[in-house]
């Protein structure tokens, strides 16, 4: 049986004996994607930034590289975080980093982060309802609780167990099935790349 917690490229970093440290996306569903490049410690070419530990995820766009977890199965609240630093120039639509789906096929969309070349975007389903500035080659931290037919609530660059949420809006209804990291919709038009660290996923309380 899976556990709803999913933990990327910190926690899921293995020590090898003496050498150093060996990265693995095992715990993803789908852990290969599309383009998206898992990389360790030490890093030589490419030098991709992280923000801790000894593994990162990077997506280099215009490319539909994701992670996929199929583990929510069916949950009405859903708590996710992670780091991103979007460094993405150019680009005539939002690029997609984190996306939370009613089915495991990236149908029907439930709650939605993206980068729209200087903001932080955040979707009830596929609308938008929320901004918050964000620079490019800076990394942000982001926690969104999904609750349907309530409010979700996020935050940027705050921590959700002591702080109020940065905004709070209405939820778009269903459960929540999959979710998706990286660039899932390709970031069509955008230059540069988006690297992600330190996912984690819970049920119900925050990260």
């Amino acid at each position: 049986m899976k556990y709803m917690e999913r933990v990327l490229f910190g926690c899921l970093v293995s020590l090898l004996p003496i050498s150093g440290f060996a990265c693995s996306m095992a715990q993803w569903d789908t852990p290969t994607g599309v383009g998206a490049v898992i990389v360790g410690s030490p890093i030589t070419s490419p030098a991709v930034p992280r923000f801790s530990e000894a593994c990162g995820l990077q997506v280099t766009a215009p490319s539909s590289g994701h992670v996929q977890d199929n583990s929510p199965d069916g949950h009405t609240k859903f708590i996710a975080r992670f780091y991103v630093r979007p460094n993405l120039t150019g680009g005539v639509q939002q690029a997609d980093l984190f996306v939370a789906y009613g089915d495991e096929a990236g149908g029907s969309q439930r709650v939605k982060v993206s980068y729209d070349g200087a903001n932080l975007d955040f979707h009830a389903g596929s609308t938008p309802v929320a901004t918050v500035a964000a620079a490019a080659n800076l990394w942000h931290l982001v926690e969104i609780e999904y609750n349907s037919a309530g409010n979700t609530r996020y935050w940027v660059n705050a921590d959700a167990g002591v702080a109020a949420p940065t905004g709070t809006y209405v939820s778009a209804t269903g459960a929540v099935e999959s979710v998706r990291l990286g660039l899932p919709n390709g970031a069509t038009g955008y230059a540069g790349a988006a690297q992600f660290d330190a996912y984690e996923s819970h049920s119900t309380t925050p990260v």
